[in-house]
């Protein structure tokens, strides 16, 4: 009974509630794109052959800075699935996928052209299992109590994100 009422006031405190306890399996394969640039071209298209791998649903969204029209519509998609932290950081830089968990929205790894499509679907399922769930969320919460008293730990991921970008379309 202890235990049960520490997971609550733990899930509650840091914000998980009701997902603590999920066993969500959905990913959110994020696709930074431009009609303008073959390796998101490429990406996009090897993508276009993944909708499911081992169980785990995938929704695909595509952020397109192809003009100033499609990245409006990319932003109202941002807050439509709340990864606008994720649109704002990346967008304006093109030819990668970010993958996200669905219920926590945290970042699990990044994507890009140099894999294939057997490499592309053995790599979510990879960084998904490995990370997801509950262990993924104690494991942040973890990671929070460090920070806040000064310990810092690097996370290990097996493909790295690009640096933060950001560029305004009309320029």
């Amino acid at each position: 009974m202890k235990f049960r009422v520490i997971v609550i006031i733990v899930c509650v405190l840091f914000g998980y509630g009701a997902n603590c306890w999920a066993d969500s399996s959905e990913i959110l394969l994020v696709n930074f794109t431009n009609d303008y640039d073959e390796d998101s071209r490429m990406l996009s298209s090897k993508l276009d052959n993944i909708d499911s791998i081992d169980g785990i649903n995938i929704t695909k969204v595509n952020i397109d800075t192809s003009s100033a029209d499609e990245w409006e519509k990319s932003a109202r998609t941002a807050f439509k699935y709340d990864i606008v932290s994720v649109f704002n950081k990346w967008v304006g830089l093109p030819g990668f996928a970010v993958i996200i968990d669905g219920d926590s929205k945290q970042i699990i790894g990044c994507l890009n052209n140099t894999l294939s499509v057997d490499e592309i679907a053995h790599h979510i399922n990879q960084e998904y299992t490995s990370t997801n769930m509950v262990s993924h969320r104690i494991e942040k919460t973890r990671q929070e109590i460090d920070a806040s008293i000064g310990v810092t730990k690097p996370v290990k991921r097996s493909l790295e994100c690009p640096p933060s970008h950001n560029t305004d379309p009309g320029r």
